[in-house]
């Protein structure tokens, strides 16, 4: 305490902050529709529907719902992609240095755009 005010330190992340705020603003529309919801750690929406509770690891899960519910969510496009590549067992590769893996350069990945060879 600093002069009897209490002093809060964040310690998330900086895309954990983010993702948090994306679900904050996702349970202010669910509460203006009279809908109970929480945001529990790290960044998971926690809805209290009448058929009971659903836990969501992230946005992107709970999207058809809250489409359903009339809520708009602001999603995070790499977040949205990831997901998407994730079905097909595409993976990020970030933090394997080191490793030996097949990658495509840049010049490898911009010829596959443009179809040039």
């Amino acid at each position: 305490m600093y002069k009897t005010e209490p002093i809060y330190f964040d310690h998330y992340s900086l895309e954990l902050q983010k993702k948090r705020a994306q679900v904050r603003e996702v349970i202010k529309q669910l509460k203006q529709k009279s809908n109970k919801a929480n945001c529990i750690y790290p960044a998971q929406l926690k809805m209290f529907t009448a058929s009971g509770e659903k836990t969501n690891p992230t946005l992107m899960d709970a999207l058809l719902e809250l489409r359903e519910l009339g809520i708009q969510v602001r999603v995070d496009e790499r977040e949205q992609m990831e997901k998407e590549l994730s079905k097909y067992r595409w993976s990020n590769t970030a933090g394997r240095r080191g490793k030996d893996l097949a990658v495509l350069t840049g010049t490898d990945v911009g010829a596959f755009f443009s179809g040039a060879e």
